[in-house]
């Protein structure tokens, strides 16, 4: 059906303007496209290995993960994207030998000192020697939609 072929906003008995689906979604993409907002964020994103199990190699609980979710939540204000397990590879200091274990790399957005207390406190929570994190990047950005009841029509 073409435009001109229907009533465009025709109302309804209630008195709320009625759009077919095509003209819903062509008005969902244009007003998308207008009112979309780009904040700069005053925090890095960061990415951090988490162990996937613990050190005599047994996976480690989900509820104990979900623990150290909520934690980082805390800690940010803010949620976090976690990946699939990947494959490790690090030496071991001491021993001079390639360990090997899988790991969860999980970004988020925060400060430095957010980071530091949340590598400290995956530190303990998970009983690591060490915990490594590093900057994705230090331009991260935030496009937010921003939705009004006349977009939701």
């Amino acid at each position: 059906m073409k435009k001109q072929d229907h009533d465009f906003g025709a109302r309804r008995s209630g008195g709320r303007s009625w759009l077919c689906s095509d003209c819903k979604r062509e008005k969902k993409e244009q007003t998308f496209v207008e009112r979309v907002e780009i904040r700069h964020q005053d925090r890095t994103l960061w990415q951090i290995l988490v162990p996937a199990q613990d050190i005599h190699g047994n996976p480690i609980a989900v509820g104990h993960h979900k623990e150290w979710d909520e934690r980082c939540r805390e800690i940010t204000g803010d949620g976090m994207t976690i990946m699939s397990t990947a494959k490790g590879d690090w030496v071991n200091g001491s021993l001079s030998e390639v360990m090997r274990e899988p790991m969860i790399p999980v970004m988020l957005l925060a400060t430095a000192t957010q980071m530091d207390e949340i590598a400290k406190f995956t530190a303990f929570h998970y009983d690591q020697k060490a915990v490594f994190f590093y900057t994705l990047s230090y331009d991260a950005y935030l496009a937010e939609r921003i939705d009004d009841e006349k977009t939701n029509d």
